[in-house]
């Protein structure tokens, strides 16, 4: 019983020892895993900022390319690179990315700083252009490519061409937009542009949702028709709804916070995020939502706020705004090197 209890004794201080060793203090660590995820995205963000500040220090080359256009540049620099060290791995944009976090808020931006008075003078025009105008794009560019089919490398029919079509006719012009703001163009411009691409987001949805049911092999009965052409109606004025009702509880509650001038901006900024998740989350437009309610907050806040709160919130939109699309361009650029594609050079020359 004695050598039991020694040979017990024994290797609980072999075990202490070995664990004391292995747990020793060290001078220096590399605990990479550890902050893997927020280290890159706080080096992309500090890469993006220095490159800005290089290309602004370069009058002769900003004033050739616009900021958009050299940030591409720069991904397809990153991307070549990247594809070199990893041949094997793929790094490109991922959608839930820039729906959810660098989307809303360049969004958000545009709606508090666009100028109310010209959007609605100019609403017929945007209307125009949103329905007629992305109905014309997706019908023209969906029937002509219908034409091509046949040289193609796969075969698709109709309805198909007609879903791609309704993807590439919804691209938000952030591009455009960027450099309108860096030449300055005239008012009218801006706004049917912006306009445009704030509206015909709920006309994409409910034609994406329509022809991806008419792929179905059941087809669609004429109830699916009118369902589909109220449900235009019902994604624009939910987005609405939602964004005027998240722009009320921003006016409301930074009403009754004055006394916290901290708290305030934060505000500002996290209702009309909510806006945008609450749209998305009811399948409505919530571009339009977070447009909207930052277009009908800023009505609220500016008499609610400390003129040092709403300096921080315009300063703080600003700068989020133009630190996503600056990641965003670089992304493009990435993933156009290091993401494999199979080139149709039929379908492509047709598209364009």
């Amino acid at each position: 019983m004695e050598k039991e209890n020694e040979k017990l004794i024994t290797s609980s201080t072999e075990h202490g020892a070995s664990a004391r060793k292995h747990h020793e203090i060290s001078l220096f660590k590399f605990q990479w895993e550890h902050v893997s995820t927020p280290l890159a995205i706080a080096f992309w963000f500090f890469t993006v900022t220095i490159m800005k500040i290089i290309f602004h220090r370069f009058q002769s080359v900003h004033s050739l390319l616009p900021d958009s256009a050299l940030l591409i540049v720069l991904g397809l620099f990153f991307g070549y690179v990247f594809h070199l060290v990893y041949p094997d791995e793929q790094m490109y944009l991922k959608p839930d990315w820039f729906f959810l976090y660098l989307l809303p808020p360049i969004a958000l931006d545009a709606g508090y700083f666009m100028p109310n008075k010209n959007f609605f003078r100019n609403f017929g025009t945007i209307m125009t252009y949103a329905v007629l105008g992305t109905l014309w794009n997706v019908f023209a560019i969906g029937l002509t490519l219908y034409f091509l089919h046949d040289y193609f490398k796969v075969h698709t029919s109709l309805i198909e061409l007609l879903l791609f079509s309704t993807l590439i006719s919804a691209v938000d012009p952030v591009a455009v937009l960027c450099v309108f703001e860096e030449i300055h163009v005239n008012q009218l411009l801006y706004i049917c542009v912006f306009g445009e691409s704030l509206l015909n987001d709920a006309v994409t949805i409910v034609l994406y949702q329509t022809l991806n049911a008419m792929v179905d092999e059941h087809g669609l009965t004429g109830a699916d028709y009118v369902i589909a052409i109220s449900s235009f109606f019902v994604v624009s004025i939910g987005g609405l709804l939602i964004g005027l009702m998240w722009a009320i509880f921003t006016g409301f509650t930074t009403k009754h916070s004055q006394h916290l001038n901290v708290v305030q901006p934060l505000i500002c900024l996290l209702f009309p995020y909510l806006a945008y998740l609450t749209a998305e989350m009811v399948a409505m437009s919530g571009i339009l939502a977070i447009v909207i309610c930052g277009l009908a907050m800023k009505q609220f806040v500016v008499g609610n706020l400390s003129r040092k709160s709403l300096v921080t919130v315009q300063y703080f939109m600003k700068t989020l705004s133009s630190s996503c699309e600056a990641l965003i361009f670089v992304y493009l650029g990435i993933s156009a090197v290091s993401k494999n594609h199979d080139w149709d050079a039929v379908f492509i020359v047709g598209t364009l």
